[in-house]
């Protein structure tokens, strides 16, 4: 399964892996949480374990320009 790592003190994605999060066991300060398939997250994206979602901390900007 596609993982993200999430270091703990600041809860940011780290790492992408390929992992079993309810067996393979975290290094420490860092948790494992598993992605859909479909899912954008990758490097830098804040984790809020209370609400288990991921955050991109630098999404796109419209940049569509008007004539």
């Amino acid at each position: 399964m596609r993982c993200a790592l999430v270091q703990n003190l600041n809860n940011t994605v780290i790492n992408l892996i390929v992992a079993d999060p309810s067996t393979d066991p975290a290094h420490e300060g860092t948790t494992i949480i598993g992605l859909t398939d479909d899912s954008p997250v990758s490097f830098n994206w804040i984790y809020d374990p209370v609400t288990r979602q991921f955050t991109d901390p630098n999404p796109l900007q419209n940049t569509e320009v008007t004539p």
